[in-house]
């Protein structure tokens, strides 16, 4: 069972509407607690997404801050490596205009290994590559 504190609600942001889940949980992992509040703060990063600089930015923004519900206890956070390959990415656009990396999407806020989302690629060899010639 959820927290009492935490409610599954349908996901609404039209950011993350075409992502594979449709309902989410507040508060967030920046702890919003409606999901209005976060379709304000998400929105700030809309350039980002129309743009593409990176394919992984908006998965991770739509997993911190419209997370997956789950029966479990808080919120799955984006692994670190979703979260570096959206920095790594976006970030030289953001400073171009301007804007840092925020400091609450700081990577090093994000799990390297447990259950997280994204494909967790510290932990796994990258696999052998041949060309076929």
């Amino acid at each position: 069972m959820l927290p009492s504190s935490r409610k599954c609600v349908p996901l609404k942001i039209p950011m993350c509407t075409d992502l594979p889940y449709n309902s989410t949980v507040y508060p967030n992992l920046l702890n919003h607690q409606t999901q209005e509040d976060a379709e304000i703060a998400i929105n700030q990063f809309s350039p980002l997404v129309k743009v593409r600089c990176s394919e992984d930015i908006k998965l991770f923004l739509c997993t911190v801050y419209a997370p997956v519900c789950t029966q479990l206890e808080k919120p799955i956070q984006p692994c670190r490596d979703l979260c570096l390959s959206a920095k790594n990415g976006c970030e030289s656009l953001m400073i171009k205009f301007g804007f840092r990396w925020p400091e609450q999407l700081d990577c090093k806020h994000f799990p390297t290994e447990g259950i997280c989302v994204g494909e967790n690629k510290t932990s796994t060899p990258p696999p052998n590559r041949s060309v076929l010639r």
